[in-house]
């Protein structure tokens, strides 16, 4: 399951305009191929901020590697430069230790 916190409004909520707390997009999926290429997908569309990072729950450190390798050529320069950079990869208690 993808996690991604994004500061501003709520999205999906009708009150999403006057919101400024930070929401959270889940993507359910069964294969872990699918939920990187989703995830690669909301992470080109960068921040307001490019001094802000996306903050990505992970469950252990062997998948932050594989993810990181995973989103790489994806991610950044058009061709596809190999370098995942401006994400922080968070385990869930981090994530809550944090809130």
């Amino acid at each position: 399951m993808i996690v991604r916190a994004t500061a501003g409004t709520v999205g999906g909520c009708p009150y999403r305009e006057a919101m400024t707390t930070a929401g959270v997009h889940v993507h359910p999926a069964e294969r872990a191929d699918v939920l990187a290429d989703a995830l690669a997908e909301v992470l080109a569309r960068p921040l307001a901020d490019p001094f802000v990072a996306e903050v990505v729950a992970v469950p252990a450190r062997g998948v932050e590697r594989w993810l990181a390798q995973r989103l790489a050529p994806r991610l950044g320069a058009p061709g596809g430069d190999g370098i995942c950079a401006g994400v922080a990869f968070r385990s869930p208690a981090a994530l809550v230790a944090e809130a």
